[in-house]
Order: structure tokens, then C-alpha cells, then sequence
């Protein structure tokens, strides 16, 4: 038997990724960021996660399901 006690907190992870190097001028490269909750509580309303791009990299284009970014 298990109790628990208190507040469930949510416990988040974020993962970076890439494939291959990234070189100047390059196009159609994809570099990934994903926010998963490791945690046994849940989330609610809003979450905000902050990134700063590796240096020389400039977004052109962001999308995602079930998020929006500025």
C-alpha cells in the first residue's frame, strides 16, 4: 500500500536535439526542443519555457501542436 501525502508536484524535463551539423546559410535544418512532465502531478494553465538558440543560429520558423511561441 502506498500513501502520499502533501502535493503531487509535476517534475519537467526539457530535451534538445539535433541531427547531423549545422553549417551557414544552411536551410531546412531541424533543431528540437520538447518539454515532457516526468512527474506524478499534473500541470495546469500556462507553461513557459525560455531557450536561447546555440550561437550563429537564427530561427526562421517555429510550429508545434498544442503550444504557441513568440
Amino acid at each position: 500500500i502506498t500513501v502520499l501525502l502533501g502535493v503531487l508536484t509535476p517534475v519537467l524535463t526539457v530535451n534538445k536535439t539535433h541531427a547531423g551539423s549545422f553549417f551557414a546559410g544552411q536551410t531546412g535544418a531541424v533543431y528540437t526542443i520538447s518539454v515532457a512532465n516526468q512527474g506524478p502531478g499534473v500541470t495546469s494553465g500556462t507553461i513557459t519555457m525560455v531557450d536561447q538558440l546555440p550561437i550563429g543560429m537564427t530561427a526562421t520558423a517555429i510550429s508545434g501542436t498544442g503550444w504557441t511561441c513568440v
